[in-house]
């Protein structure tokens, strides 16, 4: 089972490498980088106002970065975690960075900022302009509209591959109904678990993407987030008995400032 789950991934990991590839390269050599950096005068001028946008918008960088800690849900199917979970977790978020970054400016050198703020197709409006011919660029279009909804799969693929975890562990440990404890008999993966996921999660795809990402975002934050950096702290205080195979670099530190900018995000966002 974890092999199939393997070739599936890496199968869905190349679509998102074409999908990310074609739109750097086809804009890499045609972009305008003094368009790309075209920034209003208010977005230099440090006060209450960036600030406040700056929390407003890293809501949906941290949705789009989200996928960084799908690892931890099946910790325990991983071959030595304490040495390959923290790295897949640095890696992931320097290239996902590097890419978002990478593909944002070559796309903003091609698309004014002011246009690209009211424009709901993105990706498929800037490879429609990378081509002369218009009728080719309304295909190209379509093809990079398809590529974005596999993405969209994948992201989806990977995010339930994670969360029917945390049923199913809680579980298998008694902590939770003992029906999402159990395993298909072959297949080798949480049965119960992974329906239950799938159907509690249909009622919610008929609401917008902005109403998701913003409740997704801060009711995470106000129950999960900033309780999980203080129990790093309180664990390795009060619970040296419990193995704690993993190392934080410069510990308290990197705890109380990530606890401290999660509460930055939660309060700068909607209300």
């Amino acid at each position: 089972n974890i092999e199939g789950i393997g070739r599936l991934a890496v199968v869905m990991l190349a679509g998102v490498i074409v999908t990310i590839g074609w739109v750097i390269a086809a804009g890499l050599f045609k972009f305008s980088p003094a368009q790309a950096f075209d920034f209003p005068p208010e977005a230099r001028s440090f006060n209450g106002t960036l600030l406040a946008s700056i929390g407003a918008t890293s809501i949906l960088a941290m949705y789009n970065y989200g996928g960084y800690n799908q690892v931890c849900f099946i910790g325990g199917e991983i071959k030595d975690p304490g040495r390959n979970i923290p790295r897949s977790i640095l890696l992931s978020t320097f290239i996902v960075a590097a890419l978002y970054m990478l593909m944002t400016i070559v796309i903003l050198g091609m698309i004014p900022w002011q246009e690209m703020r009211d424009s709901r197709t993105i990706a498929s409006l800037f490879i429609e302009r990378t081509f002369a011919d218009p009728s080719a660029g309304r295909i190209a279009g379509i093809v990079m509209t398809s590529l974005i909804l596999f993405v969209a799969a994948a992201g989806l693929y990977a995010t339930i591959l994670g969360y029917s975890r945390v049923a199913y562990a809680a579980a298998r440990d008694g902590d939770f109904f003992r029906i999402f404890a159990h395993v298909h008999p072959t297949k080798g993966f949480p049965d119960a678990s992974l329906v239950m996921t799938a159907i509690v999660s249909i009622p919610f795809c008929y609401l917008t993407l902005g109403q998701l990402v913003n409740w997704l975002i801060q009711v995470q934050i106000l129950l999960r987030f900033i309780w999980q950096c203080a129990a790093v702290v309180l664990l390795r205080r009060y619970r040296p008995d419990i193995p704690q195979p993993f190392t934080m670099w410069l510990y308290p530190w990197p705890a109380i400032l990530s606890g401290a900018l999660w509460l930055f995000i939660f309060f700068t966002g909607p209300w």
